[in-house]
């Protein structure tokens, strides 16, 4: 992965992006919490 989350080279959505850094940094705030 990247260094740069919202490179364009990503073929992910932001909201996949967004879950994937919450899962490694909890202390991260997600905009969509699935909780």
């Amino acid at each position: 992965m990247p260094s740069e989350p919202f490179a364009p080279a990503d073929d992910v959505t932001p909201v996949a992006v967004l879950s994937t850094v919450a899962a490694e940094d909890p202390s991260y705030p997600p905009e969509e919490p699935t909780t």
